[in-house]
């Protein structure tokens, strides 16, 4: 078995906050803007399945409004797809979403608050 290190943490972090970036510009091209939704469907984040699904769905609307669109788009399409049913697949196997991120921490430092405060 393959040990997982802490630079792998460190890249997949890496990967997401790229991912997460390139999303935030509204011009990019679509089969960037469905990858970068695919690399954040096969995250462990709360929500890959939803980014899974809206690679499909930036996809499908791109070749709904292209000029014309042939087999580069249905391969697109169909990896799409396929990240979608293991997205699916995953969150099935594990009864959920791996974790969670706690909404009321917002410092976003990963640590309870609580036990920062300090008795006077």
């Amino acid at each position: 078995m393959i040990e997982k290190s802490k630079g792998d943490d460190d890249r997949r972090a890496e990967a997401l906050e790229i991912g997460h970036t390139l999303l935030s510009h509204s011009d990019l091209p679509v089969v960037f803007r469905a990858h970068a939704c695919m690399m954040l469907g096969r995250s462990v984040e709360p929500g890959y399945i939803e980014w899974a699904e809206e690679a499909v769905r930036v996809v499908k609307m791109g070749i709904e409004h292209a000029t014309s669109s042939g087999a580069a788009e249905d391969e697109l399409l169909k990896l799409c797809e396929s990240v979608v049913e293991r997205a699916k697949a995953r969150f099935e196997e594990a009864g959920g979403y791996e974790y969670e991120y706690d909404d009321d921490d917002d410092d976003n430092d990963d640590n309870n608050d609580e036990e920062e405060e300090v008795e006077k």
